[in-house]
């Protein structure tokens, strides 16, 4: 039978349950104020080892949060237990997550998303300055108000900066919202709240999270080690200086990312107003969308194409400012259609006009910035050819035997890879040279020993493909009781000592443990590629 009371509080309801517990909305029986109850049973645990320190992560929670007195933060009135139940009673909100908004809505209006951002790093910058680091900081544990306001739940995987934290705390938290010394278990402050937020920003702008994977340690080593896709390039109506911002505050060194969480706040918000009329995606809606690219020109024979050049790092790039086309999709009608195929079998039966070969230089187009093409050629507008003249061997214009191509020279470091082109069986061993055809062609480098990569170029406009791959490497944690212990691989001694996170080549390794006046401990382990090995060994 559900109790009907946790200390002087009386449970109306059940609002949810999680893994640690049940939350409940309740009354306070003395002042008749609306509570949340967010419980967890103590007594279900037999192991009083594990009880007491579920306790006490529980009972730090409450700590943690109760130091903490923001509008943007819920409140913490009241911690206690009762009958192997331990409870906080906090602030209740009628309002929902940005979870169930957006699972609600389908995605978070303009307005919504820039009002989050702000109010959650005004939030998180101030738990920082009280010395507490959330750590989880995710769509689940972030309530919006009707009134627009948001407020951060959950400080139970809170850090207090005085405090030292044992590595297995360390590894608290949603994995997919983790910042990089999270899980390489380095030291931890605020700046990594802000790579959750960050995350958070990227996952609501293009309705995909930067880094997923099927399995846990592949999940851990996309955001140890990978760069997500830029949002630009999920979502149409972002630009450049957006991505540049979020790609700052997921870098993966803290240093890297922006002082506070407000900075990076204020970046956002400045970069999404030179938008103009930006929306964010609707969830997995950019896997249904089509490549966002323009058409790709064929340059004149003889003159090489630019590229396009790079925009400076978190400042708007200078566009010339056209009407952007508009696409449409075409539909003939038989007639219509024999009409035009006549037509252009006339054209190509006409014959070949030459063309002066020093054409006066005319100015270039570039594409609009809401259709960011950096793959695609800049068109050349082309003087008409003269009227009459006989060809000479100075301005005479062979006609193409067949489509164009281009000699691509295509490498790798470390070389040797194999290289696949698309999905066809031509391929090559770098370094090496291909001729490719016009077009976009995706690249499939592969070598014993290192991540397998993927490069896509488009030609003619490409002429390189070069590709750094990156070793294989697996994820050996060492955790003893006491920690402290010195760690030997091989024979070899390591800098770290337990607890530590160590990256190494994939095989089997002579893992030793030593602690002064013990015995040590030795055994032999196997590190395997993307994955997490973790020993643990406890001294009597």
């Amino acid at each position: 039978m559900q109790r009907q009371t946790i200390g002087r509080y009386q449970i109306r309801e059940e609002l949810g349950r999680g893994a640690m517990g049940v939350v409940f909305r309740a009354e306070d029986s003395l002042i008749g104020r609306a509570v949340a109850i967010k419980t967890i049973r103590l007594d279900s645990f037999s192991n009083p080892a594990e009880r007491d320190k579920l306790k006490e992560r529980f009972l730090r929670e409450a700590r943690s949060a109760g130091l903490l007195s923001h509008p943007n933060i819920v409140t913490v009135y009241d911690v206690g237990e009762e009958d192997g139940v331990a409870f906080i009673a906090m602030e209740y909100l009628s309002g929902r997550t940005v979870d169930q908004t957006i699972a609600e809505q389908g995605r978070l209006d303009s307005g919504q998303v820039t009002a989050l951002v702000v109010q959650v790093a005004a939030a998180l910058d101030y738990a920082h300055g009280q010395g507490v680091v959330h750590r989880d900081i995710k769509p689940g544990n972030i309530m919006l108000g009707a009134d627009g306001s948001a407020k951060i739940t959950d400080f139970g995987v809170a850090k207090l900066l005085s405090h030292q934290a044992t590595q297995a705390e360390m590894m608290l938290g949603t994995p997919n919202y983790m910042a990089p010394e999270q899980i390489d278990a380095r030291g931890i402050d605020g700046r990594a709240d802000q790579f959750a937020l960050a995350v958070i920003a990227y996952e609501i702008l293009t309705g995909e999270r930067p880094f997923t994977a099927d399995a846990l340690s592949a999940l851990l080593v996309k955001i140890l080690r990978e760069e997500p896709a830029p949002p630009h390039r999920l979502n149409a109506t972002l630009n450049e200086r957006v991505s540049a911002v979020i790609a700052r505050g997921l870098a993966k060194a803290p240093a890297s990312r922006f002082d506070n969480c407000s900075a990076f706040a204020r970046a956002l918000t400045a970069a999404l107003a030179s938008c103009g009329n930006w929306q964010p995606m609707t969830r997995a809606a950019s896997s249904t969308m089509a490549t966002v690219m323009g058409p790709i020109a064929t340059p004149e024979p003889g003159v090489k194409p630019e590229l396009p050049p790079k925009p400076q790092a978190l400042e708007p790039p200078a566009f010339t400012k056209l009407d952007p086309p508009r696409r449409s999709k075409l539909f003939l009608s038989p007639v219509v259609g024999g009409a035009l195929l006549s037509l252009g079998y006339w054209l190509y039966s006409q014959p070949v006009v030459p063309v002066p070969a020093a054409a006066p230089e005319t100015p270039r187009v570039t594409a609009d910035e809401s259709r960011p093409s950096p793959l695609a050629a800049d068109p050349v507008a082309v003087p008409p050819p003269p009227l009459a003249g006989p060809p000479t061997a100075t301005n005479s214009v062979p006609t193409p035997a067949g489509p164009v191509s281009g000699l691509v020279e295509i490498a790798s470091t470390p070389a040797g890879s194999i290289v696949r082109i698309d999905d066809t069986k031509d391929q090559c061993k770098t370094p090496c040279s291909m001729e490719l055809s016009q077009g976009r062609h995706v690249l499939h480098f592969t070598l014993d020993g290192h991540r397998n990569g993927t490069l896509i170029i488009a030609v003619p406009m490409e002429t390189t493909a070069q590709l750094q791959l990156d070793p294989l490497i697996g994820t050996l944690m060492v955790l003893s009781t006491p920690p402290g212990a010195t760690i030997l691989l091989n024979d070899q001694t390591q800098k770290a000592v337990t607890p530590a996170t160590l990256r190494l080549a994939p095989g089997k390794y002579k893992l030793s443990l030593r602690r002064e006046g013990a015995r040590d401990h030795t055994q032999e382990i196997e590190v395997r590629e993307e994955a997490i090995t973790q020993v643990e060994f406890s001294w009597p």
